[in-house]
């Protein structure tokens, strides 16, 4: 199951929750915080695989990527946006130079493309 969700989905997560909902991958721009939101559903470890932009504040979260107990899908903000934006469209895939020659590559394809007369490299951002 897939969770992609804007704002704070408080009533949501407390059904994931109530119902004891396993394998989620999660799309967020942040990971959630300790006994919070998403917090509580990774410590429930329901949580399979997380995208988000930002993991810095929540400790259980970084404590299951850093054992790898969890897949976790490093994306820039506002490539993460566009993601959601062309798969809500059915568009499978776009391309960005953002997270060219970072981590955030690894893995990933890699092509030149000419834009305004300037041949340069964008990343396989695969929309979600």
């Amino acid at each position: 199951m897939v969770l992609a969700c804007a704002g704070f989905p408080e009533n949501l997560i407390s059904a994931l929750l109530d119902k004891g909902v396993k394998d989620l991958t999660c799309i967020s721009n942040n990971a959630g915080v300790d006994d919070f939101g998403l917090g509580l559903l990774l410590q429930k470890k329901q949580v399979k695989k997380m995208i988000a932009s930002y993991v810095g504040e929540n400790a259980e979260f970084e404590r299951q990527m850093l054992s790898g107990e969890l897949e976790v899908e490093l994306v820039p903000q506002g490539t993460l946006a566009t993601r959601l934006m062309a798969g809500g469209y059915g568009l499978p895939v776009i391309y960005t130079p953002a997270g060219v020659g970072t981590e955030v590559a690894e893995g990933k394809e890699v092509r030149k493309f000419t834009f305004h007369g300037v041949e340069k490299d964008y990343l396989d951002g695969i929309c979600i």
